[in-house]
């Protein structure tokens, strides 16, 4: 039971670069696992930026069973990931905290970044230390370390999608993932290369996004990022010339 609590209270999963950091989100209040273990890791592929932010919501204190103490008032002081293993190659982690120490009652996140380059299923593991004092026994100093075993990422190679857009036109995959919460990546090709505009619509068909792409003959991709919109359902469209494609999509956040 203090072995469950202490991992539910420790991650909560949500840069394309190393050093690049996450920003915590304040609106969460309860300590828990968003998304839970059943949800999982967003896929990603192989040479294409991933992005995956694991939020953490620490407690305060809680009362739990501990041999040979019995039931004990435990109040939390910190929680410190000490380390992350068995990264796909390519990617890295960093926290915000930088120090990866999240305080009773705090919020903070992980950020799980980098370039994918080899395909699999990477089980990760994430190390933890809980520190904290059992206040019905005189305040008695605790430290319990925990291993977090249960996510794992997938990286897919992206050639069966390449190979499926047609080539001699312009043509656009479905964005990957779908719905998604942070990052998701199309794939398009167009035959001549050049400017493209790429536009997003809400549910009334008003124009929430524009911008204009510069392409290379043949696939190419882009990547949509959820901070730019609401929760919610939409239509995204990508022009060349005379020639438009359309898709939907969903941000979850």
């Amino acid at each position: 039971m203090f072995r469950k609590l202490l991992i539910t209270a420790t991650i909560i999963t949500s840069g394309l670069f190393a050093n690049a950091q996450c920003i915590p989100d304040v609106t969460i209040t309860d300590p828990g696992v968003y998304p839970d273990s059943a949800t999982g890791l967003a896929v990603g592929m192989v040479g294409v930026p991933y992005n995956q932010v694991i939020q953490v919501r620490t407690f305060l204190d809680t009362v739990v069973n501990v041999a040979p103490f019995g039931t004990v008032n435990f109040q939390l002081d910190s929680i410190t990931i000490t380390g992350v293993s068995g990264l796909p190659p390519g990617i890295t982690y960093a926290c915000n905290p930088g120090t990866c120490k999240f305080l009773a009652s705090s919020n903070g996140c992980l950020l799980l970044s980098g370039t994918p380059v080899t395909a699999g299923i990477y089980p990760i593991t994430v190390d933890v230390m809980a520190k904290g004092k059992i206040t019905n026994l005189g305040n008695l100093s605790f430290s319990q370390p925990q291993t977090v075993t249960y996510y794992t990422i997938t990286i897919d190679t992206n050639s069966g999608i390449m190979e499926l857009l047609p080539k001699d036109k312009l043509s656009m995959s479905q964005n990957l993932p779908n719905p998604y919460r942070d990052k998701s990546v199309v794939y398009f090709n167009t035959p001549s290369g050049g400017k493209l505009e790429f536009k997003v619509f809400n549910i009334l068909g008003k124009v929430v996004y524009s911008e204009w792409i510069t392409a290379k003959r043949g696939v190419n991709t882009y990547t949509l990022d959820a901070s730019k919109f609401n929760s919610g359902i939409y239509m995204y469209s990508l022009t060349s010339g005379t020639s438009t494609v359309t898709r939907r999509m969903v941000v979850a956040k």
